[in-house]
C-alpha cells in the first residue's frame, strides 16, 4: 500500500537524477527510500531513536550510499530540546538533543519534505538562507492543532513563505473542509 499517495506523486514527479532531496522529520524513512533510487543524494533527519535506528537498517539493508541521516533535530536555531511521544520537538533547558538550523548545514537543496509534527515555522525560520538562496521545492505537512503548541498558526506559516516568494498549492487535506485545523498537506 502506498503510504499518502498524493504527497508522493508529487515529490516522484520532481526527483530527477540531479536531485538533492532533503527528508527533514523522516521518521522510518518512506520518502528516503522512496528518493535514493531516483536521486542524486538524500539527506534525511530524524531525531526520534526508534525510527532512525530503522532508517538506517533500511538504508543500509538496500545498500543505498546516497543517503545520509542526521538524529538531530532542525529548529530555528541551536537549542536544547527533548521529543515527545507524539514526535514533537520540544525546547526545554537540558532537554537530550541540541537542535540546529538548516542555514547552519550550508546544503544546497533541490527539494524539501518537512513534515514535523507542529515545529514547521522554527524549522522554516532556520532555513531562511538557504530557501531564499536556493529557492528549492518544499512539501510540507502542516500540523494546524500542533503548530498551536508552539504559539503558531497556519497563517504565520503561510506568510513566512509568501514573503519569499513562494505560492501556496494545498494538495490534500484530512478531515477538514478548508484545511485549517485538523492537518493538511501543502506543497509551496
Amino acid at each position: 500500500m502506498m503510504h499518502e499517495p498524493e504527497m508522493t506523486a508529487y515529490l516522484l514527479k520532481k526527483f530527477t537524477h540531479d536531485t538533492v532531496f532533503l527528508d527533514i522529520g523522516a521518521n522510518i524513512g518512506y520518502y528516503t527510500l522512496l528518493a535514493a533510487p531516483l536521486v542524486k543524494s538524500v539527506i534525511a533527519f530524524e531525531p526520534q531513536k526508534r525510527p532512525h535506528t530503522f532508517l538506517e537498517q533500511s538504508i543500509k539493508q538496500a545498500g543505498y550510499t546516497n543517503v545520509t541521516v542526521y538524529g538531530f533535530p532542525l529548529f530555528s536555531g541551536v537549542v536544547q530540546g527533548t521529543m515527545n511521544p507524539k514526535g514533537m520537538f520540544r525546547p526545554i533547558q537540558g532537554g537530550e538533543l541540541r537542535s540546529v538550523s538548516l542555514d547552519s548545514m550550508n546544503l544546497k537543496p533541490d527539494v524539501i519534505k518537512v513534515d514535523v509534527e507542529g515545529s514547521e515555522l522554527d524549522v522554516l525560520e532556520g532555513a531562511e538562507r538557504t530557501l531564499r538562496t536556493y529557492k528549492p521545492i518544499l512539501a510540507i505537512e502542516i500540523h494546524h492543532r500542533r503548530l498551536t503548541k508552539f504559539g503558531r498558526t497556519y497563517g504565520d506559516v503561510s506568510q513566512f513563505l509568501r514573503d519569499m516568494g513562494y505560492k501556496i498549492i494545498p494538495l490534500v487535506c484530512y478531515n477538514d473542509v478548508l484545511c485549517g485545523t485538523v492537518g493538511a498537506e501543502w506543497v509551496f
